[in-house]
């Protein structure tokens, strides 16, 4: 039987990610659409399963405008992914610079969620109720990815304050970008959605790694 996950490993685990994704994206040698795709759907997914399972749980052991504070952050770097994925050109000196601001408000999104959320998981909850928040951030964030979430339409929506989330059959029409080095045209947004065992993204107790995420189909 697989022992209970932590909902605070299972946070940590998924900030290393979206650090390893960020790392992808400034490499030329890695599949940087792909990366930006699997960034888009686990910073969507993430955010918005601890806004609705994590933060109101810790709240009462938190000062609320430090949530606030951290929900308020989390909208504005939605407004900084959208400003990455409508960039036409893959690696040109707007993909540059969007990139660089996406880094930067995910590095301070992650050092103040764990210096006060996390920290404040550990010290005020039981292992049992870490392992039911755990459970719940999990179903939530497998929802969202099923919804593809980090799609650039439903992205908009989003920044744009329409609450809905899609269906997996909907968003079938999305702008197109032109990757750079290439004649190749495809849409904003292609590529496969990442998908984990839940409670994380472990496959058999191990954290999965960049490159099985990108070199694994959907």
């Amino acid at each position: 039987m697989t022992p209970p996950q932590d909902v605070v490993e299972v946070i940590l685990d998924d900030h290393r990610m979206m650090e390893d994704l960020l790392r992808l994206m400034r490499s030329i040698e890695a599949d940087r659409q792909a990366a930006l795709n699997d960034f888009a759907q686990l910073m969507i997914a993430h955010g918005e399963a601890e806004e609705t399972s994590v933060h109101p749980v810790l709240m009462p052991f938190e000062e609320t405008d430090t949530v606030e504070h951290i929900e308020a952050a989390h909208r504005e770097a939605l407004k900084v992914l959208l400003a990455l994925l409508e960039v036409r050109e893959i690696g040109s000196a707007e993909w540059d610079w969007r990139l660089k601001q996406l880094a930067s408000v995910t590095a301070r999104h992650i050092d103040e969620e764990e210096r006060t959320l996390v920290n404040r998981a550990c010290e005020s909850l039981s292992r049992q109720s870490r392992a039911e928040l755990a459970a719940a951030f999990a179903r939530t964030r497998a929802d969202l990815l099923d919804a593809r979430c980090g799609s650039v339409v439903h992205v908009q929506r989003m920044v744009h304050g329409a609450p809905s989330y899609p269906t997996p059959s909907s968003d079938s029409s999305e702008p197109t970008r032109r990757v750079r080095g290439s004649d190749d045209i495809e849409p904003i947004g292609a590529g496969h959605c990442v998908r984990w065992s839940l409670p994380g993204h472990l496959n058999g107790g191990c954290r999965r790694t960049p490159s099985d995420l990108l070199g694994s189909g959907s």
